[in-house]
């Protein structure tokens, strides 16, 4: 697992260019590609990034949402609407927002080459996907996955987030055995109590890690 970070646009070092130019075929050299972010969806910070990831990774995208982080219908809607044009706009041409209680989950996950998990409540979306039993999907899909915050939460072992003064703590589905903080500020270091080592995913910043082999 190869740990690649950058905030701004031109993601690329020279080892991760020579990597892909030397393994162009993703599917055949990788099994999956992580992006870790915290990400205003509608003001798209990280548009760049996703759009360089997918054009070079990715033929012809389809893509999977789990909208599955509120209850909220009218929340629901609007951000089916955002999503849908945001990966529209990077070139998607398919793109699903799997039913929580869609029974076909299983073929949906196979057709899809992205899968996106958004932000929202981390605990209304470990809940359902709990419920649901969805982890083995996850663990299996071959492709981009992108968590974005409560997402990102999801994807690891365990996730933090601080809520005014006080730090929340949430045990992920562990597909990732990292320990990550979204929404992290430099600040949040002078009271940091957590043991071992933890990646702090700052706004508008991505982590990707990469999964190689077959």
């Amino acid at each position: 697992m190869i740990p690649r970070y950058r905030k701004y646009k031109k993601i690329f070092d020279r080892s991760f260019d020579k990597t892909y130019s030397n393994n162009f075929l993703f599917l055949n050299y990788m099994k999956r590609v992580y992006i870790l972010e915290c990400e205003n969806v509608e003001s798209r910070p990280l548009f760049d990034l996703h759009k360089e990831m997918i054009g070079l990774l990715v033929e012809k995208p389809k893509v999977l949402v789990l909208l599955w982080t509120t209850n909220n219908r009218e929340k629901i809607r609007k951000y089916m609407k955002i999503i849908d044009k945001y990966f529209r706009d990077l070139g998607a041409k398919e793109i699903t927002f799997l039913d929580e209680n869609d029974e076909d989950y299983r073929r949906k996950f196979r057709n899809a080459n992205i899968l996106y998990l958004p932000g929202g409540s981390t605990r209304i979306f470990l809940e359902k996907l709990r419920r649901k039993r969805i982890a083995e999907e996850i663990k299996h899909f071959r492709g981009i996955i992108i968590g974005n915050s409560a997402g990102a939460i999801v994807l690891s072992k365990i996730g933090y987030v601080y809520r005014g003064k006080e730090m929340i703590e949430y045990n992920g589905l562990g597909i990732l055995n990292i320990k990550i903080i979204v929404h992290f500020k430099p600040e949040d270091i002078k009271i940091l109590k957590i043991e071992g080592n933890v990646i702090g995913i700052r706004d508008d910043s991505a982590v990707i890690f990469i999964e190689s082999g077959k």
